[in-house]
């Protein structure tokens, strides 16, 4: 099992190197390619999912920080992370040649505002 996470992480980590002598605005998981993910997902699909989806929380998370620290309405990330996990598979079976973060992306615009937010007053975003 942990040899499992083990090589996923590997796969990812390695594939980052390649491309670290450019600047990039973000690294993680999230700048792999959906097809890369595809492949990772093939040969361990709980594991590649785990390391996958727990960046792209993170992601929409700090999405969330940045909207309600700038006045805008944060998203809700609450539900079922099987339907997250669908759609950002979907996404990316459909979109082999964007990346990961683009999935997750995708998945983050889509999602309703958060509840808490509709009482806030007029003057934000």
């Amino acid at each position: 099992m942990r040899n499992a996470i083990f090589r996923v992480i590997l796969a990812v980590f390695v594939g980052a190197l390649t491309t670290t002598c450019f600047a990039y605005p973000m690294h993680g998981v999230g700048v792999t390619s959906c097809a890369e993910f595809a492949r990772l997902y093939q040969g361990s699909p709980e594991y590649t999912e785990l390391v996958f989806l727990s960046w792209g929380q993170g992601y929409m998370s700090g999405l969330n920080i940045s909207a309600m620290g700038h006045g805008f309405l944060a998203r809700d990330l609450a539900g079922d992370t099987s339907q997250q996990k669908q759609e950002i598979r979907r996404y990316c079976a459909d979109n082999p040649l964007k990346n990961y973060k683009d999935a997750v992306f995708d998945f983050y615009a889509k999602r309703p505002p958060y509840v808490e937010d509709a009482a806030k007053p007029n003057n934000q975003k």
